[in-house]
């Protein structure tokens, strides 16, 4: 949210280039903090749930370590509606969380029978992964900018 002002106006102004320069910079810090607490997350979230919530809570190891995967990727991927809104193109945002919530909505009636906690964090992470990857998909066709992380930017 903090970009979100310099990404309208640098937009507005047609500074692309530099644009392009504070959205990898952006992306490159938050994907390196996102990094180790994903791993703390995916490796001993079995022991921070315990910590933080009981025993009982132990078997959501499981559910934790796919969301903390997807909520990785999400970090990776940029601050992808916050791009598009702020350049002007809101309704492919808009139209896309629907989709994926609504898609969200039939994963989860059609996994959580079958996999209890697990099943609704598979089709939570299914919707935000390609939530991310059809609006980066749309910035990149929209503005010719790219949102997401690339080792080359390290």
């Amino acid at each position: 949210m903090a970009i979100a002002p310099t990404v309208s106006r640098l937009y507005a102004h047609g500074e692309i280039e530099r644009l392009q320069k504070i959205l990898s910079k952006s992306v490159r810090k938050v994907m390196l903090f996102s990094l180790p607490m994903a791993l703390i997350m995916v490796l001993a979230g079995k022991y921070v749930l315990i910590y933080v919530f009981g025993n009982e809570f132990a078997l959501a190891r499981y559910a934790l370590a796919v969301l903390s995967g997807a909520q990785l990727i999400n970090a990776c991927m940029g601050s992808v509606g916050l791009i598009l809104n702020m350049t002007g193109n809101e309704k492919d945002t808009a139209i896309v969380l629907a989709s994926t919530a609504g898609l969200n909505i039939c994963l989860n009636a059609l996994l959580i029978p079958l996999y209890g906690i697990l099943g609704a964090a598979i089709a939570t992470a299914i919707s935000i992964i390609l939530w991310n990857i059809i609006l980066s998909y749309f910035i990149f066709k929209r503005t010719k900018l790219k949102s997401f992380f690339s080792l080359k930017q390290l």
